[in-house]
């Protein structure tokens, strides 16, 4: 009879018909033939290249539905690992599995999440010349650091999902990878076992694609009004949230220190949730503030001189004018063009440096 595996990440992949083009959306794919870590595609027959299926440690599973996207009863069902690790596909996770997941039971913690980065739109981690220890450091340094509500990574004891799923049918019926799913998976588990937060032992690196915001250690906004039907659209599609689905209510927080892993009690988990909602809105709002704020400078100054938004200051973006001749590219140039040029240059130089070093 077979060993159990202790793990297994089970993800759903955007479809793509050349291996380069199918690595290109999922970087968890790659991240796990990087690390050697046994993988689970759920998707359709087509949807994923034979190069990949055939790859040592991969494993294509049909999804039993007849829905677009797998549910995450097809997720129990296609590992018997003792943990199911369920990832979005477009992130690289950094993680030494298997003293983390000891340690989980040992401490009885049956499901945990982390806090994820979000990396500028040019930059891939599977396209770093060299990834290590100093390159997580560096991308630390320019990435954006989510909200405690925005999760991409899940960890899972497969004999708790599957009890989860016989007390409440509305767990296995949740679709992984879809908005909302995040908020819901943390806050009905948490209503069944101990939950925990690993966002000081776990680095889960995005890339953006999101059109209406440049990322460079903070969200700098480009289109308000594209920003406006995003968020329309995210509030329209959730269902079953549960208040409870933020990290600031699980039962632990685990970190990492010179002994090895440690957890931390939880506390003040009512306090903690409120300063991080106040914390979220009162950083959405200074985005917005900072946009209007530098676009009508931008625009009052635009007609008047030549304009080079070229300095960031604490992470924002600065308008002011410079004295050389005014043309006519810079005049009719916008301010979301602007932002990205200025974004996209600090990148650039991020990594010149980087591949130099």
């Amino acid at each position: 009879m077979p060993t159990p595996q202790l793990f297994s990440v089970l993800t759903t992949c955007k479809p793509a018909g050349h291996p380069a083009e199918f690595f290109g959306f999922n970087e968890c794919v790659r991240c796990c033939l990087y690390n050697q870590w046994p993988c689970v595609i759920l998707n359709a027959p087509n949807e994923v290249p034979n190069e990949i299926s055939k790859q040592d440690g991969v494993r294509h599973v049909i999804p039993i539905g007849l829905q677009k996207r797998p549910i995450l009863s097809d997720f129990i069902a296609a590992s018997d690992a003792d943990w199911l690790i369920i990832s979005n596909s477009d992130v690289w996770i950094t993680a030494d599995w298997v003293p983390i997941l000891q340690f989980l039971e040992q401490n009885d913690v049956h499901f945990a999440s982390s806090r994820r980065w979000d990396l500028p739109e040019d930059i891939r981690v599977s396209e770093l010349p060299v990834f290590d220890k100093l390159t997580v450091a560096e991308l630390r340094k320019i990435a954006k650091r989510q909200s405690k509500r925005t999760l991409d990574v899940f960890l899972v004891r497969k004999t708790a999902i599957e009890v989860a799923n016989v007390v409440n049918p509305n767990i296995g019926a949740l679709v992984p990878g879809t908005v909302g799913f995040d908020n819901n998976l943390l806050g009905l588990m948490g209503e069944i076992c101990k939950t925990a937060d690993l966002s000081d032992v776990l680095d889960i690196f995005h890339t953006n694609h999101e059109p209406f915001r440049k990322v460079y250690l903070r969200n700098h906004l480009v289109s308000l009004k594209d920003q406006f039907r995003f968020i329309k659209k995210r509030h329209q599609q959730r269902v079953l949230v549960s208040k409870k689905g933020c990290l600031t209510w699980s039962d632990y927080r685990i970190k990492l220190t010179n002994t090895g892993v440690t957890a931390k009690k939880n506390k003040f988990q009512k306090i903690r949730y409120y300063i991080e909602s106040a914390r979220i809105k009162l950083v959405n709002k200074a985005d917005i503030w900072i946009f209007i704020f530098n676009k009508r400078c931008f625009e009052f100054l635009r007609d008047r001189t030549v304009l080079t938004p070229g300095i960031l200051i604490c992470g924002i973006v600065i308008v002011y004018p410079s004295l050389r001749r005014q043309n006519k590219q810079t005049k009719r140039a916008e301010f979301g063009e602007a932002v990205a040029e200025n974004v996209n240059g600090k990148v650039n130089e991020w990594k010149a440096k980087l591949s130099t070093e």
